[in-house]
């Protein structure tokens, strides 16, 4: 999912089931098989560097940010990426 040209289809349904999943099994999967979520997160990383829209970066941001803060985001990240505007 995270690799072209995949990558170049994605939709943003599939980030958000993935972030969905990280923010519900990551923290396991920190304790549980390190060296697979180190291959994931690298693969996040280098899909960030990748895609070119600007949506799907933002959401790549916070799968990065996400597994930096032990799967929970700090009140301003969670700010930053959640925030509503007003109309």
């Amino acid at each position: 999912m995270l690799k072209a040209p995949i990558l170049d289809t994605l939709k943003i349904e599939e980030l958000e089931s993935l972030i969905g999943c990280l923010l519900s099994v990551g923290y396991d999967l920190e304790r549980q098989c390190p060296e697979q979520l180190a291959i994931l997160k690298d693969l996040i990383r280098d899909a960030f560097i990748e895609v070119q829209e600007p949506w799907a970066r933002k959401m790549i941001l916070l799968l990065m940010e996400l597994g930096a803060s032990g799967w929970k985001l700090p009140p301003e990240a969670n700010e930053y990426y959640f925030q509503h505007t007003s109309s």
